[in-house]
């Protein structure tokens, strides 16, 4: 399984010193004396100093965010994520979260800031807030089911093959066995 958000930007910050000689705090440093303020202007001034896209873009936003990255608090991108308009959709969100995890002890859940995938050994589903509903992503690829409707470019990986419009909680009804489904294939 690839890493989430969250393990990939841990994963760089361990790797810091093997990589560019310097850690963390070290970049902090320089990144105060060149007295940068804004996100693009601080990753490219590292990108200047020979960094790749990727770890200057996790940099700065620790930087940026008292040494926390934006990806550590998964709670709080969830609620980030479902205020505003989208607030409504909360309540069918929770209640979703909490069936898939319920699946087993493998699911795991990783926020993103656009979406929330719901892993076992590979990505199955994904959860992303639209003006039409809570959108439901599936890995599936090929089924028999005629709840869903292919998906294109939804959050995450390509593999999100398929998907189903929630409105209200009557369609949970038969979405959790599709859920299954894709559950299934995924492990």
């Amino acid at each position: 399984m690839g890493l989430s958000p969250k393990e990939m930007s841990i994963k760089i910050v361990q790797n810091l010193r093997s990589k560019t000689g310097k850690d963390l705090q070290a970049w902090f440093k320089n990144i105060d004396r060149q007295d940068l303020k804004e996100k693009k202007a601080i990753k490219a001034w590292l990108k200047d100093q020979g960094l790749g896209n990727s770890t200057a873009m996790v940099i700065a936003d620790r930087y940026l965010h008292g040494g926390v990255g934006e990806y550590d608090d998964g709670p709080a991108l969830e609620d980030q994520l479902f205020s505003g308009r989208f607030e409504g959709y909360r309540p069918l969100y929770d209640q979703l979260k909490k069936e898939i995890l319920a699946m087993g002890e493998d699911v795991t859940s990783s926020p993103c800031k656009t979406y929330i995938p719901f892993s076992r050994k590979k990505q199955f589903v994904i959860a992303q807030p639209k003006k039409d509903g809570l959108i439901v992503g599936l890995a599936l690829g090929e089924t028999d089911s005629t709840r869903v409707k292919p998906a294109k470019g939804l959050g995450g990986s390509d593999r999100i093959s398929h998907m189903v419009v929630v409105e209200s909680a009557d369609d949970f009804k038969d979405l959790m066995a599709v859920i299954q489904e894709a559950y299934a294939k995924n492990g």
